[in-house]
């Protein structure tokens, strides 16, 4: 079996792949995005 550690997008036709860890974050307890249980990182361009 063959393994690396890439970054999304993954975009080829003969490549798969599946998310084997996820990061957690902190905020200040009234940030605006503590309400969101998930988020794309494009949001946090603006936190």
């Amino acid at each position: 079996m063959d393994a690396a550690s890439l970054r999304p997008p993954l975009v080829h036709p003969q490549l798969s792949g599946e998310a084997v860890v996820t990061e957690r974050l902190a905020l200040l307890a009234d940030h605006p995005l503590t309400a969101q249980e998930r988020m794309a990182p494009s949001e946090l361009a603006d936190a």
